[in-house]
C-alpha cells in the first residue's frame, strides 16, 4: 500500500512539474497557518496558472513546510526560494506572488526581489559593456544616430500583491471600534453560551441552530456572529431565561 502511495504521489508531481513547464505566467500565494495550541506552524506554497489545454484555471499546492521559529523574513525566503527551485518554477514565469501584509511576509519577497537584483547585476553589467564596445566600433561618418528607445521591462521580477481578505481585515477593524461596547456584549453572551453544554443543547432543541462565535483574522465572522444572534434572538433569551443565565449576564 505504502508503494503504491509512493508511485502515485510520484506520477502526480510528474504530471504537475509538466503543467508548471507549459504554463505561460504562474501566480504564487504564500499563507502561514499555526495548530491550535501553537505546537508547530506550517507555510503553504501554492500556484495558480491558466492551463491552455483545457482552457481552465487550474490551482495547485505545491508545498506545506514546517516552520520553526523564529518565523522571520529570511526564513519564509528560504522556504520560498526552496519550493521555487524545486518545481523548477523560473523568474520570468512568475506573474505575481500573493500573501497577507505580514512584515515577515513583506520582506520575505523583499529578499526574493534583492536575490534577484544581485544575481543579475553581472549579467546586465556585461550586456552594458557588450553596448559600448559596438559603440566604439562605429565609423565616424554614420548617418544621424537613432532615437533612443525606452527600454521597459516585461514584467516586475517577484512583484507582491497583498492578500484581498487580509487587507479588508485591516480596513475593517478601525470601523468595529465604533460599536466596541455592544460587540463585546455579543461576544460575552456568545462565549457564556457555547462554554454551557446544556445551553447548547437546548438552543439545538429550540430552533436548531447554535450560536457562532467571531475570530480576529476572519473579515466577515463577527459579521455572521451578529446575524445568526439576531436570527435566533429569541431562542437565545428563552434559553439562558429558563438556566437562570439571563440575569446573570445582565
Amino acid at each position: 500500500m505504502n508503494q503504491l502511495i509512493a508511485e502515485q504521489y510520484r506520477a502526480s508531481c510528474e504530471k504537475l512539474e509538466q503543467l508548471l513547464q507549459q504554463a505561460r505566467r504562474i501566480t504564487i500565494s504564500l499563507d502561514g497557518w499555526t495548530k491550535k495550541g501553537l505546537a508547530v506552524s506550517y507555510l503553504g506554497i501554492s500556484a495558480c496558472f491558466f492551463e491552455a489545454t483545457s482552457g481552465k484555471a487550474r490551482h495547485f499546492i505545491l508545498d506545506l513546510m514546517e516552520l520553526k521559529h523564529p518565523h522571520t523574513g529570511e526564513a519564509l525566503h528560504r522556504c520560498l526560494e526552496q519550493s521555487l527551485s524545486r518545481w523548477k518554477i523560473p523568474e520570468r514565469k512568475i506573474l505575481l506572488i500573493v500573501s497577507d501584509n505580514g512584515s515577515n511576509m513583506v520582506k520575505a519577497v523583499k529578499l526574493l526581489q534583492s536575490k534577484f537584483r544581485s544575481d543579475n547585476s553581472e549579467i546586465n553589467q556585461d550586456v552594458m559593456e557588450e553596448m559600448d564596445d559596438d559603440d566604439d566600433e562605429e565609423e565616424e561618418d554614420s548617418e544621424e544616430p537613432e532615437a533612443d528607445v525606452l527600454q521597459l521591462p516585461s514584467h516586475v521580477p517577484f512583484r507582491r500583491m497583498p492578500c484581498m481578505a487580509h487587507t479588508l481585515q485591516l480596513l475593517i477593524k478601525p470601523v468595529y471600534a465604533h460599536f466596541q461596547n455592544v460587540l463585546s456584549k455579543a461576544r460575552h453572551v456568545v462565549g457564556k453560551i457555547r462554554k454551557s453544554s446544556v445551553a447548547m443543547e437546548k438552543l439545538v432543541s429550540r430552533c436548531g441552530k447554535i450560536v457562532v462565535s467571531d475570530c480576529t483574522t476572519r473579515w466577515n465572522s463577527t459579521f455572521l456572529m451578529i446575524k445568526r444572534l439576531l436570527f435566533i434572538k429569541s431562542a437565545v433569551t428563552e434559553v439562558l431565561t429558563e438556566i437562570g443565565m439571563f440575569c446573570h449576564l445582565k
